[in-house]
């Protein structure tokens, strides 16, 4: 009997967890400058650029909607030292998500933040767009 209320009970997290996220009205972007986490919980974030806010107006998204996708990412760990040598990593404190309020625009708001200096990269995030 325990084995089965812990199966019932895994599936329902399972099931919950997946739930809540909707990779469809999600776009993944890396900020080069404009945007920061604000510590200290880095669960949210600061936009500091009028570019792009003004993208994100034209799309009605609201700033909040902008959160960064590893928050407990610590900056320190963009230089890794293995055998005496040391390697860089991509610094994920950069990275953020967007939740887009029409995943019908997603392209064109993924277009229009890759036309924008403070912007690296823009993608669907999940299988596409």
């Amino acid at each position: 009997m325990k084995k089965v209320i812990t199966i019932i009970l895994f599936l329902v997290c399972y099931t919950y967890t997946f739930s809540q996220a909707n990779l469809n009205n999600e776009v993944l972007v890396y900020f080069k400058t404009g945007v920061q986490r604000v510590a200290p919980s880095y669960t949210t974030s600061s936009i500091t650029s009028q570019n792009i806010l003004n993208v994100l107006n034209n799309y009605s998204i609201p700033a909040s909607n902008v959160i960064p996708s590893f928050p407990a990412f610590n900056e320190a760990d963009t230089v890794q030292y293995e055998i005496g040598e040391s390697s860089r990593q991509m610094n994920r404190a950069k990275v953020f998500t967007i939740t887009v309020t029409n995943p019908n625009t997603k392209t064109n708001l993924i277009n229009d933040l890759m036309g924008l200096s403070e912007v690296l990269y823009a993608e669907p995030n999940g299988n596409g767009v």
